[in-house]
């Protein structure tokens, strides 16, 4: 169709485009620029093409599989780190072993104390420990200490005792001896009246 259009009409003296639009088309062979015919020979095209691969520079590829491990900002100055296990695992197993004491640091590795022997673990494995101090770490000077003082407490209303009436007929009332029959019978009325219960 466009080259029906671009086409040359001798009885209208011009393409239908051009009565259409008001000027020609422009083909796609316009676009690409002439080339000269080709002189050169096999060997030139060969040198040609060899200078011209020596000027290729290689292009940084994106590795878009790499990760950037995280590291913990603890690690410069832990004592002791776990290490994370990255073997199969077993049923209900920590992840990560330890802790263990940190012999010697390196960029990208540790020097990690296992079971009495010194092993190099690369750091994106390791964790910082966080454990609690031995207690001979503390001081225990009197001044740190807290002393616990036992105060006496003291009753708002403190409890009196009965004082007995006297005896009615003026004779003393043995209520010492009276004292285990009454708290037996719960009666408290025959103290206050001067008679003993068992004496009834």
């Amino acid at each position: 169709m466009l080259g029906i259009r671009s086409a040359w009409k001798d009885d209208l003296q011009s393409t239908a485009a051009e009565m259409v639009y008001g000027e020609p088309l422009r083909l796609p062979g316009e676009f690409l620029a002439k080339t000269t015919p080709e002189t050169s020979t096999t060997s030139q095209f060969v040198q040609q093409l060899r200078q011209h691969v020596r000027q290729l520079q290689p292009v940084h590829g994106t590795r878009h599989g790499e990760r950037t491990p995280f590291i913990f900002k603890d690690l410069a100055t832990t004592s002791q780190v776990f290490v994370r296990h990255d073997g199969p695992k077993g049923p209900l197993q920590q992840p990560y072993d330890g802790p263990f004491k940190v012999v010697s640091r390196a960029e990208k590795t540790f020097v990690v104390c296992i079971r009495g022997k010194n092993v190099k673990i690369a750091i994106n494995r390791l964790k910082p420990a966080y454990v609690v101090a031995d207690l001979d770490d503390y001081n225990t000077n009197d001044e740190r200490s807290i002393e616990i003082q036992q105060t006496p407490i003291v009753p708002e209303h403190p409890a009196t005792l009965p004082t007995l009436p006297p005896p009615v007929d003026g004779t003393d009332i043995p209520w010492v001896s009276c004292l285990p029959n009454l708290l037996a019978r719960g009666v408290a009325s025959s103290v206050f009246l001067g008679r003993c219960p068992a004496d009834e």
